[in-house]
């Protein structure tokens, strides 16, 4: 008799644990938005660029961010860097939004003229990959310099 009660709670039990494990959501996926505030910099003022992840199915985790910047404008135009952002807390919990990058830089311009900067992300997941770009300006400082110098958050260049 207790090897047939035994025999039965251990059938709940699987079931139960089956049953959990069916019905857990699969990962993802997700959405990125890349924002760089202001659009407009100028010359030696401090811009935030964040990133923000919308997770729209079961909990996901961040394998890797990243960036690309590419200058549009200016006489470093075409010229292109990439580089792999830090993932700090991976785990997005299902149906959350979360900030996965936020950081503050310098904008640097002595080019003399106005440089436009593609900014691209790209966010890797157990639920997906997905991109979202914003373009944004740096102005010019207002002092000639024999030297061309452009910096931005992953950019920096110099002739």
């Amino acid at each position: 008799m207790q090897n047939k009660s035994t025999l039965i709670s251990m059938a709940i039990l699987a079931s139960l644990i089956l049953t959990i494990n069916c019905s857990k959501e699969k990962p993802g996926p997700i959405s990125t938005e890349n924002d760089i505030s202001p659009s407009v910099l100028n010359h030696g003022t401090y811009g935030t660029w964040t990133v923000t992840v919308t997770n729209m199915g079961g909990e996901v985790e961040i394998t890797r961010i990243h960036a690309r910047e590419e200058i549009l404008s200016g006489p470093f135009q075409g010229k292109v860097v990439e580089t792999d952002l830090y993932v700090g807390e991976s785990l997005i919990p299902a149906h959350e939004e979360e900030i996965v990058h936020n950081d503050v830089f310098y904008a640097f311009n002595t080019t003399g003229v106005d440089c436009q900067v593609k900014n691209t992300v790209t966010v890797y997941s157990d639920g997906g990959t997905d991109s979202d770009d914003c373009i944004y300006t740096i102005k010019p400082a207002a002092f000639n310099n024999s030297s061309s110098t452009i910096k931005t958050f992953i950019i920096h260049i110099e002739k």
